[in-house]
């Protein structure tokens, strides 16, 4: 059982909290395109750093119900630098056989 010194410390500290600060959508960086995808959602795909390393995120973001865009859980991908030129050369082996009438 809780002492009543124990309750007070508890309701003093709750009271003196600050406010819930409503979450901030997360900086997406610099942003090298953006293709819509319907009317509330893009696909980004944005040049990032971590701990002071580039990659490149290709990422779905939605609109969130204030206005401000939010990237959508599990429909995200990094790419390293090092990745970079494969991933761009098969996307471009899928665009040149798409084009062409190809099947996957």
């Amino acid at each position: 059982m809780a002492t009543p010194d124990l309750l007070a410390r508890a309701r003093t500290a709750a009271s003196s909290s600050a406010p819930a600060r409503l979450p901030t959508p997360p900086a997406p960086s610099e942003i090298l395109a953006e293709v819509p995808r319907g009317v509330r959602e893009v696909l980004r795909v944005a040049l990032r750093e971590f701990e002071g390393k580039p990659f490149v995120t290709l990422a779905v973001w939605e609109r969130g119900t204030a206005g401000a865009w939010w990237p959508v859980r599990g429909k995200a991908v990094t790419v390293r630098v090092r990745e970079l030129g494969a991933v761009l050369e098969g996307l471009v082996v899928a665009t040149e056989r798409l084009a062409a009438g190809g099947a996957p």
